[in-house]
């Protein structure tokens, strides 16, 4: 059995919830990190022992600095009292689960005497699964998923096929929102259309303001994003150009001038600014915008 090895951490929780039981807060709230051979994470003040975990308690997770314009970067590796059922749903890591590994019972036994959360029954009922964000997430192997960041003025979608991930796919947080679909001209659909400068010029006057600018832009997107129609051949052009520009566009992913585009290595809202500007230079970027904006025209 694979196991892991957390290092020790001074920062607590994926959204700033300072360590507090996150009301109202998304699946990762509340997530206590551990290493991957990727990535080692970590978020507000907080220290917790080294240890080594089972790697049933080790899952993926996207949040929204893994979504860029068309990209989707590995997702972050967490440690959660939560395993995936033969059903592909989540559920609740029972007392008697957890405390067949000592080094999972202290460890979580650890982030819930740092936390508000009373009990592991506590940290899923109000944390983890807080209405439902994880047992509503049960995707097919063969399904698409497509997110989008809700943060800022700008939508970023991307889209992969829920098979890419491995044996199992990953959390999403509450920072994302999501859809999963059976077929993939759909999903290329919807990624190329929320990420369309004409959506954004539909939205623009909706988009709340603040002291410093757009903020959270919430369901708008997808709220002007029309259901999709395999017979409706201004549907079908938006596909095919999302699937032109996608593939011209990660072929540049080893690029030296390029290829931080597709990681995390600089500040999400940079990327997505570059990201954008990169994406209006490549050759298959008229036709897209051509065909995004012949959409719109058609349904007026």
């Amino acid at each position: 059995m694979r196991a892991w090895r957390t290092k020790r951490i001074q920062r607590y929780s994926v959204e700033n919830t300072g360590g507090r039981r996150p009301k109202g807060k998304g699946v990762c709230s509340g997530v206590s990190h551990c290493n991957s051979p990727e990535e080692s994470l970590s978020v507000l003040p907080f220290s917790m022992q080294t240890r080594t975990l089972p790697n049933r308690f080790i899952h993926a997770c996207l949040i929204s600095k893994h979504v860029g314009h068309f990209v989707m970067t590995a997702p972050a590796t967490v440690a959660l009292p939560i395993i995936r059922t033969r059903t592909h749903a989540w559920r609740q890591a029972t007392a008697a689960e957890v405390a067949t590994s000592p080094s999972a019972r202290d460890h979580f036994g650890e982030v819930i005497e740092a936390s508000d959360f009373e009990s592991l029954d506590d940290f899923w009922n109000t944390g983890l699964n807080y209405r439902n964000k994880l047992t509503g997430q049960v995707f097919e192997p063969d399904s698409w998923l497509v997110v989008y960041g809700a943060g800022g003025g700008i939508p970023a979608a991307a889209h992969a096929q829920i098979r890419s991930f491995g044996n199992e796919p990953p959390i999403i947080d509450q920072t994302l929102y999501w859809i999963s679909t059976a077929y993939e001209d759909e999903a290329l659909f919807l990624v190329g259309v929320i990420n369309s400068d004409v959506l954004l010029e539909r939205i623009a006057d909706f988009i709340p303001q603040g002291d410093f600018g757009d903020r959270h832009l919430h369901t708008l997107p997808s709220k002007a994003v029309p259901q999709y129609d395999a017979a409706n051949e201004a549907h079908t052009r938006v596909v095919e150009a999302s699937r032109a520009l996608h593939a011209e566009l990660h072929r540049h992913r080893e690029s030296p001038l390029s290829r931080n585009l597709f990681t995390t290595n600089i500040p999400m809202i940079v990327r997505r600014q570059r990201l954008r500007r990169f994406i209006q230079e490549l050759a298959s970027n008229e036709e897209y915008t051509a065909a995004c904006r012949n959409l719109y025209d058609t349904i007026g």
